[in-house]
């Protein structure tokens, strides 16, 4: 029973921590990212992932999309030809919406000045403060609902169009990242899910 492997379906065990949140970030981390195109597309799809509409239309597309094709037999086989094969492109493009809404956000990407561009974020007591292009924002860390941590990684969930992507490959040092994931398990203790 020792070396039964890790359940991941096991919801996280709260982390008992020697220190307060606060001094384990007393220290600020700094790290560099660069925003180029497989950055951005893995934090697009890490917060797609996390749209509960996503999940609730994968329940239901299939009866959903048998239904809608019926209908479009009818109107091949009844009176409308091309509007049947039409409307039946449609319901079968719908099972491809995210390949095509990969495509947009890569070519909404190749215009945007963000892309290419170097991040300078400092982690703090203060929260997470990041500088680019002449910009720069502090987010509070009580602005952030949710942590999630992956194996190479943590998402910093604020909303469906801003949560910060932080791989731990980001971190000058092992040290640095182990003491941010130590903050976030302890900051979001109760509204984090460790994957």
């Amino acid at each position: 029973m020792a070396n039964t492997p890790h359940n991941p379906y096991e919801p996280p065990k709260s982390v008992q921590l020697d220190s307060s949140p606060g001094s384990l970030l007393a220290q600020p981390i700094c790290l560099t990212l660069q925003m180029n195109t497989g950055y951005l597309m893995d934090a697009f799809a890490r917060i797609r992932e996390r749209n509960p509409m996503r999940k609730r239309w994968l329940y239901v597309r299939w009866p959903i999309s048998v239904f809608l094709l019926v209908i479009s037999a009818m109107l091949v086989v009844n009176a409308e030809p091309l509007f049947g094969f039409a409307f039946a492109a449609f319901v079968i493009g719908s099972f491809f919406a995210y390949r095509i809404d990969d495509l947009y956000y890569r070519f909404t990407l190749s215009r945007s000045p963000w892309l290419n561009a170097e991040c300078e974020i400092e982690i703090s007591d203060a929260g997470y403060q990041v500088q680019a292009l002449g910009y720069g924002v502090t987010v509070p860390w009580s602005a952030f609902k949710v942590a999630e941590i992956f194996d190479d990684g943590v998402l910093l969930y604020q909303s469906d169009t801003s949560s910060p992507w932080i791989p731990w490959s980001a971190f000058s040092t092992a040290a640095d990242a182990a003491r941010f994931r130590d903050f976030a398990l302890h900051e979001f203790a109760n509204h984090q899910h460790a994957i």
